[in-house]
């Protein structure tokens, strides 16, 4: 079995209560919602955990008065895996026509009780969340799972062309550590705790120097500064890359 095979036997077999929150990036892609009741996910940048009975839609700031919000969902009746030539086979000679994408084939639109506002969160791609917390948040932050917040800082690093690795265990003379996020660098990197109680950048440290035999810088993120400054967190972790340069 080759990668895309395995990726979409994961999303198939998929949690009867998961729900998948995922932006919309243009105009074009909710009116195909709205009539062909499909959407897109490239391959590249998709989730590592894709499957979910029920797929909802964030709405940006350029959706005017439906944007940083969420407001509808619908149900994915089955996912197919296909080129951008395939799907959109009126843009043969884009870019990145043959690049992979996950189709999400979908049931009917269902409106929310209440919009989901995200009015304080900079970044939405994809969150993971449950059926009934999506219908019963007020907010964005009332959908985000525990342990999310890896997953999120994860995510978006790996977004920004920046290789990271979840539970990464550092050895040292005297045992291991785990960090929650890490991002390697030439000698050493940057360790990340998610539970941090701080959002100050004071609370940089350094490890002992005997971790793997090199430098690990390590930085301690809030839980609420992930999932609220995701942009703001990455921007820490470059930073600290750049001061082991």
């Amino acid at each position: 079995m080759d990668w895309d095979e395995a990726y979409l036997e994961e999303a198939e077999g998929r949690d009867p209560e998961r729900v998948l929150v995922a932006i919309v990036p243009r105009l074009e892609d909710w009116q195909r919602v709205l009539d062909e009741r499909w959407y897109r996910i490239p391959l590249a940048r998709a989730p590592e955990r894709v499957g979910a009975e029920y797929l909802a839609f964030y709405h940006p700031s350029r959706f005017g008065e439906m944007g940083c919000s969420i407001r509808y969902y619908a149900s994915v009746e089955r996912y197919r895996l296909a080129t951008r030539r395939e799907l959109l086979p009126d843009e043969p000679d884009h870019p990145r026509a043959e690049e992979r994408y996950l189709k999400l084939e979908l049931g009917p639109l269902h409106s929310l009780p209440r919009p989901i506002a995200a009015a304080k969160l900079r970044r939405v791609t994809f969150i993971h969340t449950t059926l009934d917390r999506l219908l019963a948040a007020h907010e964005i932050n009332d959908l985000w799972l525990r342990e999310t917040a890896k997953d999120r800082l994860w995510q978006a690093l790996h977004e920004e062309g920046l290789d990271a690795y979840r539970d990464h265990v550092l050895l040292h003379e005297n045992g291991h550590c785990v960090a929650d996020v890490a991002v390697p660098a030439r000698r050493g990197g940057v360790a990340i705790d998610c539970a941090g109680e701080t959002v100050s950048e004071a609370t940089l440290a350094y490890a002992s120097a005997d971790v793997d035999q090199m430098a690990w810088v390590w930085l301690y993120l809030s839980r609420a500064e992930i999932m609220c400054q995701t942009d703001a967190c990455v921007q820490k972790v470059r930073r600290a890359l750049e001061r082991l340069e």
